[in-house]
């Protein structure tokens, strides 16, 4: 059995969803996804931020998993990375972006 991808908590702005960094993209997007579609309740209307971790993230990447959560009425808030490709990302899409390294 594989490694979670994500780890989702409650923080007072939302829900702040961490995602490993050894995962493929596709595979946290996808992970994230089933998450939310089995429990749709508890994500619905939830303002998510990404913590990225040292994961550098493209804007068409981040750009993706911004897509996959509005078509499931939950936003992408902000991003917290020790990546400045991240940051950018975040940035150009904007996102609140917030440089943790």
């Amino acid at each position: 059995m594989r490694e979670q991808s994500i780890a989702i908590k409650g923080v007072k702005d939302g829900l702040l969803v961490a995602v490993s960094e050894g995962e493929e993209w596709a595979a946290i997007i996808a992970d994230l996804a089933g998450r939310i579609d089995t429990q749709g309740a508890f994500f619905a209307g939830a303002r998510i931020t990404l913590d990225l971790g040292a994961r550098p993230v493209r804007k068409d990447e981040l750009g993706s998993m911004k897509a996959m959560l509005e078509r499931r009425g939950v936003s992408l808030y902000a991003v917290h990375s020790e990546s400045y490709t991240s940051i950018d990302a975040a940035s150009a899409l904007d996102l609140r972006a917030q440089y943790t390294g």
